[in-house]
């Protein structure tokens, strides 16, 4: 209940939300409260999913951001969003942090419940790539 209403309750996305705003809105609020730089960039033929797979999407992006900032100590993220050949919505989460060693990767809370959960209860999946010195990336397909 903490990190679902958490995100909801700020306004974040919602059922009235399209995909773009509800990205450029996390991360407004990613930048405000942890002093990053997010860009947004998403295709101009982007559709507009169901207000869960929004609500899902935004949550994760949301959870990543943080744990760019706090974790990979980033100063700059890149959100990239655009529809699949196969019908599906991508989302790329890139940043500039420190990375991590994938053989050392602890799956917490963080990356188990706010990302890869949400996604799964929505039909998607997540891939999450990292090395060491060179950043990490988050990548949702719902």
């Amino acid at each position: 209940e903490y990190l679902y209403e958490a995100t909801r309750s700020a306004g974040v996305a919602t059922a009235e939300t399209d995909l773009d705003s509800g990205l450029r809105a996390t991360a407004r609020k990613a930048e405000q409260r942890y002093r990053i730089r997010v860009t947004v960039v998403t295709a101009p033929d982007l559709e507009h999913p169901r207000a869960a797979v929004i609500v899902a999407i935004c949550g994760a992006v949301n959870e990543a951001l943080a744990n760019a900032a706090k974790h990979g100590e980033a100063s700059k993220v890149t959100i990239y969003a655009e529809p699949t050949e196969e019908g599906t919505v991508a989302v790329s989460v890139k940043d500039n942090g420190a990375g991590f060693d994938r053989a050392t990767l602890v799956k917490g809370q963080g990356l188990t419940n706010s990302i890869e959960k949400r996604i799964l209860e929505v039909g998607g999946r997540v891939k999450i790539e990292g090395r060491l010195g060179n950043g990490a990336e988050i990548r949702i397909w719902v």
